[in-house]
């Protein structure tokens, strides 16, 4: 029920039809977008490009939008109680779930403690029996922001050896969570100028985590004779700068346009990369 929450919020889902303050039902086009939701999750896809899927979707027939319960008569409305208070493990999580989306949403000074406890239902008490304070939940969130959006497509990049694959792969991985990426690389910046040196290493830490590969890739192919002798920290730089910057200037790309993107950043990083004339 938190995961359906989360999704009502973060817009893949509509809000369903309340009949009251704890009682809500949920129509054939919910049960739809969840089954679909699932496969592309298991796919690889972030959360922000299946929500650019569902909405395209939408666009194309009521069955698989929010009044898909009028086109089939409504039928099977099932009411879904308000969920219960968690205890020990699930909430602990739950309060990590909410931190993450905060984090991501308002940025690390701007999230209050009390904004989480009053999400959730809980007392001060299940907070602070968890963490001793918001610094400590953020530690906690960051790395697993940046393995959610990364995690189940390393494997892709693992079974290439070839330096221009795996950037490209890079990139196709990438591209799709620019705003995401955008976003990480700003809460990042943001804790380094705090004045607890924890933050400022984990900032250090993730963005490290970020360019690094990149730069390994690079020097890789250097080595191998495959690229021209070039700096590929500052290479790195660039193309990791470039990709995140994207979010600047296009929120929500069509599919054409984000696969022009694709083609026109790897068309630059090939020309700068690759022997010959640049």
């Amino acid at each position: 029920r938190r995961t359906i929450h989360f999704y009502v919020t973060s817009g893949l889902l509509h809000p369903p039809f309340k009949t009251g303050r704890t009682m809500a039902y949920y129509d054939p086009a919910h049960l739809n977008k969840l089954e679909y939701i699932k496969g592309l999750k298991k796919d690889g896809l972030p959360l922000a490009a299946i929500k650019e899927r569902i909405e395209d979707r939408e666009r194309k027939g009521p069955g698989f939008g929010r009044h898909a319960g009028e086109s089939l008569g409504f039928i099977n409305r099932r009411p879904l109680p308000p969920p219960r208070r968690a205890y020990g493990k699930k909430t602990r999580q739950a309060i990590i779930d909410v931190g993450c989306r905060l984090f991501m949403a308002k940025g690390y000074h701007q999230t209050r403690v009390i904004e989480i406890i009053e999400y959730l239902g809980q007392g001060k008490g299940s907070f602070y029996h968890f963490f001793s304070n918001k610094k400590e939940l953020f530690l906690e969130c960051i790395p697993l922001i940046f393995n959610d959006m990364f995690a189940q497509s390393w494997k892709r990049i693992k079974e290439s050896a070839d330096p221009m694959e795996r950037l490209k792969l890079r990139m196709q991985i990438t591209l799709p969570v620019y705003r995401e990426l955008n976003l990480i690389l700003k809460l990042c910046a943001e804790v380094q100028e705090d004045d607890d040196p924890k933050l400022q290493e984990m900032g250090r830490r993730i963005i490290h985590s970020v360019y690094r590969p990149v730069e390994a890739d690079i020097q890789r192919g250097v080595e191998l004779g495959v690229f021209r002798n070039v700096d590929a920290r500052a290479v790195a730089f660039l193309l990791v700068g470039a990709v995140a910057g994207l979010g600047h200037f296009v929120e929500k790309p069509s599919r054409s346009l984000q696969a022009s993107m694709e083609k026109t950043v790897f068309d630059i990083v090939a020309r700068a990369l690759l022997p010959g004339p640049a």
